[in-house]
């Protein structure tokens, strides 16, 4: 089967939940004979005070999906930003997340490509933070970690745990290459989801995102997003070096004021400072009873490396 058939089955196996394609000889997809594309910083004052505050959206309320971030809008060929590894506490089967993402099209038909750090307990059995991958297809969900994926090699994979860089900074990427969307973390090639998954439709990005996000199934989240900190915390969960990968450079482009949305600001709240650090998050919601963790401290040595802010 060739062309738009072999795509066409391609795309439909990854929507049944099928695991990651064996690849022959038993060796991952080759990974890009270049490294990732290196930050280009902006030149900007040191800061201590946010630019700008959260835009609410949809009814300013938490939902099943609940986030906040900033988003990215014009063609792209690939996103990165450098992300604090945190804890949330998470409750149930609900999970908690921070990633950058690619998408093309409209919501309800959306092509999209993710990858980030999440924290499920449910899923992973343990509360500590894992590396995950995810795709969309047409606007319908595939599943964490596995669906049309391909690994690069015996390095880093998808649900691999982070907790030993807690309270550190991992940089985080995507961009289209050769016929695939291939995903790095710091300067090493994890992998890719090939063209095919999306019958060969996701050739460019026309939007991308870095966000937050906690899910819960009854849209009444429990959990900690970020570091359970509000944004406007000095010490709130930090995404750096927001950037695009244009067409025209093998490198990624700090943006300087990207949009900030978040779908209910007064819980889980976004703000962009004067030195391009993003802060997002917010507590859990339970009663009274279970009060979220004070603002770290030196002394408690969940202190975030310095960013100058």
């Amino acid at each position: 089967m060739r062309g738009s058939g072999a795509q066409a089955l391609a795309a439909a196996l990854v929507l049944a939940g099928c695991p990651p394609r064996p690849v022959s000889g038993g060796h991952g997809p080759r990974p890009p004979t270049l490294a990732p594309p290196a930050l280009i910083a902006n030149q900007r004052p040191p800061g201590a005070a946010p630019l700008a505050g959260a835009l609410t959206t949809g009814e300013g309320h938490p939902g099943r999906w609940t986030r906040a971030g900033a988003w990215w809008r014009g063609s792209a060929r690939g996103v990165a930003a450098r992300i604090e590894v945190t804890r949330p506490r998470v409750f149930g089967d609900e999970h908690a997340l921070v990633e950058v993402e690619a998408q093309l099209g409209p919501a309800g038909a959306r092509h999209a490509v993710e990858i980030g750090i999440r924290t499920s307990p449910v899923e992973y059995r343990d509360g500590d933070p894992h590396l995950f991958v995810f795709a969309w297809v047409a606007g319908r969900r595939t599943c964490y970690d596995r669906c049309g994926w391909e690994s690069a090699g015996a390095g880093t994979r998808p649900g691999d745990d982070l907790a030993g860089r807690f309270g550190t900074e991992v940089t985080l990427g995507l961009v289209l290459h050769e016929g695939a969307w291939w995903a790095w973390m710091d300067s090493e090639w994890l992998g890719a989801f090939p063209l095919d998954v999306w019958s060969g439709a996701f050739s460019e990005a026309d939007g991308l995102q870095w966000f937050g996000e906690v899910f819960a199934a009854d849209g009444k989240p429990r959990s900690e997003m970020g570091n359970g900190l509000l944004a406007a915390f000095p010490h709130a969960a930090m995404i750096r070096g927001l950037c695009h990968v244009p067409w025209d450079r093998w490198a990624c482009l700090e943006e300087d004021r990207p949009e900030l949305r978040a779908d209910a600001p007064e819980r889980y709240g976004v703000a962009f400072w004067e030195d391009g650090t993003l802060t997002y998050g917010g507590p859990n919601g339970l009663p009274a009873a279970f009060t979220p963790r004070p603002p770290p401290s030196s002394a408690s040595g969940e202190t975030p490396p310095a960013t100058g802010r």
